[in-house]
């Protein structure tokens, strides 16, 4: 009966200090403007949406985004604003000056993973196009469910190698 309690122990230890659910990391699902996007003039602001809530820490700059023209001039933007899973900066510039514009950002998931990325949009003064609408991007499900396969895998070699295990000890 001890050697069962202590398989069982062993074997909930190790789901519980599992690295695999550390792979997941948090991803951007929605921008605006859009990556790529060709807009007549400067937006107001810009807004980024992840799939997991972001991490605040008061005093800490733990969440930024940060804007360059073409020339990798940085372009004046508000303290960002944290929403949810939601960053938003107000732009302290405007204009209709035909660049290819940069955002760079650095967020931290609650779960403390940071993540860094980078989209482009473009600003055409002779363009006649309605105003830019946030677009849902495809969030990439596959790495989730190929991280949910692994961890199925490895219950079931934890379980089979603990039966194992337990039978060579009773014996």
């Amino acid at each position: 009966m001890k050697r069962t309690r202590i398989s069982i122990l062993l074997t909930v230890v190790f789901f519980l200090f599992n690295p695999i659910s550390a792979l997941a990391h948090t991803g951007l699902v929605e921008s605006n403007p859009v990556s790529e996007s060709q807009l007549s003039e400067l937006p107001r602001e810009i807004s980024l949406t992840f799939d997991e809530e972001l991490l605040v820490i008061q005093g800490k700059e733990t969440n930024v985004i940060e804007l360059l023209d073409e020339n990798k001039t940085s372009i004046r933007l508000a303290e960002p604003v944290i929403d949810g899973a939601k960053i938003t900066v107000q732009l302290l510039e405007s204009g209709n000056e035909p660049h290819t514009y940069q955002v760079n950002y650095r967020v931290v998931s609650a779960d403390g993973h940071p993540v860094n990325g980078t989209l482009t949009f473009t600003v055409q003064s002779q363009l006649t196009i309605t105003p830019e609408q946030p677009v849902n991007e495809e969030v990439n499900e596959s790495s989730t469910i190929s991280l949910n396969i692994i961890g199925a895998i490895l219950i079931a070699l934890t379980l089979i190698a603990g039966h194992f295990i337990y039978r060579r000890m009773r014996n």
